[in-house]
């Protein structure tokens, strides 16, 4: 049985991608930082799979996530990094405070992340990695998301050690996550959400088992050889 790290495993997102994970056979490790009991009643339907929490708003609280759950993490072949926090703010707003919380929070648990574990899968000459980033990125994000904008930007500055993992059959992917109908939106109080939907050319929000599928065919056997790629998963955005 393959094992799943999903970080933010929580979030609306991160509970559908947790979902179709069980269904597909693995065992989870879900992370959250919030308790939550869809979250708990998920997990507790496997034995195999358990909950951690962790609070990835300093290095500290990373550190300590990830030693106080080694054994479980180095068992992971997969890991989905969802985890992330919406850090409003104008660019000629910004602080260095703001600007370095965001990419502490939103940035650097990935790479810690990966560097953890991408070692492991090599090890086992099997894995995979999805980075969930933004689409807003694309359009350098909103008037009001600059330093969240940017912290989903350096999810797609994937290392060139992704050359030698692929060699190992261990691949990672940032996927560009268009505008899904999620209480993340909540908030950004300046956003209306049906006004941002009338920009998507597919004419709707995507939906968050939209999502899931994606992440899982990138996160899973079915993707046999695409690593190293910005993907968009946007409703033709």
């Amino acid at each position: 049985m393959r094992k799943v790290l999903i970080t933010g495993a929580s979030s609306d997102i991160g509970l559908a991608v947790t979902k179709l994970y069980l269904n597909s056979g693995f065992s989870v490790l879900g992370h959250f930082r919030t308790q939550n009991a869809a979250l708990e009643s998920l997990i507790s339907e496997n034995s195999a799979s358990i909950t951690a929490q962790g609070d990835f708003a300093t290095p500290k609280g990373l550190e300590t996530f990830i030693s106080e759950n080694q054994a479980q993490i180095s068992q992971c072949d997969v890991l989905i990094n969802l985890s992330g926090n919406f850090f409003p703010g104008r660019f000629e707003d910004v602080n260095v405070d703001d600007f370095l919380s965001a990419i502490v929070t939103n940035s650097w648990p990935t790479f810690r992340l990966i560097q953890e574990l991408a070692p492991q899968m090599q090890s086992r000459q099997w894995g995979r990695i999805v980075n969930i980033g933004s689409i807003g990125v694309k359009f350098r994000g909103g008037s009001n998301s600059f330093n969240y904008a940017v912290s989903k930007h350096l999810l797609e500055f994937i290392p060139n050690d992704y050359k030698k993992w692929a060699g190992d059959n261990v691949f990672i992917n940032t996927l560009r996550v268009g505008v899904t109908d999620t209480k993340f939106h909540d908030h950004d109080p300046s956003k209306r959400l049906s006004d941002r939907v009338k920009m998507i050319p597919a004419a709707r929000a995507a939906s968050t088992d939209d999502i899931a599928r994606a992440v899982y065919f990138y996160g899973s056997d079915q993707n046999g050889f695409a690593t190293g790629e910005i993907i968009a998963i946007a409703g033709g955005e």
